[in-house]
């Protein structure tokens, strides 16, 4: 079976100056409990949630291909956006910010738990650099 793992993760404080490191933190917090609660909406009770740090969200998702990861990440970002409508304390334009990078792994080729999430967060950064061009990247090697 296929195994993928997707970062999720903000890209406006990703450039944030290194002396306002403090504001970048606490605003990535904010958008922590909406982004939370959506992952929790979307999943399925075989994917695990993780935290990488403040407004970074993982998650290991058994049984999804690339195509798979895509839609998982189209999900959350959607339903943000539903909640955003219901006031649930994260605007439209944060929201827009939210960028995810996945890898994803057919059940035959080897790899370590490790690896798998260092690729995801990899294809993150490269998302949040993108300047927008794309809001799911997938792990290049």
């Amino acid at each position: 079976r296929p195994l993928t793992c997707i970062a999720f993760g903000p890209n406006a404080f990703v450039s944030q100056e290194a002396d306002n490191e403090e504001a970048a933190a606490a605003a990535a917090e904010a958008i922590s409990q909406p982004v939370a609660k959506a992952l929790r909406q979307v999943t399925r009770i075989s994917d695990t949630i993780g935290r990488l740090g403040p407004g970074e969200f993982v998650v290991v998702a058994p049984g999804t291909d690339p195509d798979g990861a895509v839609r998982l990440a189209d999900r959350v970002l959607e339903a943000l956006q539903a909640g955003a409508g219901l006031g649930i304390g994260i605007g439209p334009d944060t929201i827009a910010q939210l960028r995810a990078g996945f890898c994803a792994v057919e059940g035959t080729e080897p790899t370590t738990p490790e690896d798998l999430l260092l690729r995801a967060t990899m294809a993150l950064r490269k998302a949040q650099a993108d300047d927008g061009s794309f809001r799911v990247r997938a792990y290049e090697a």
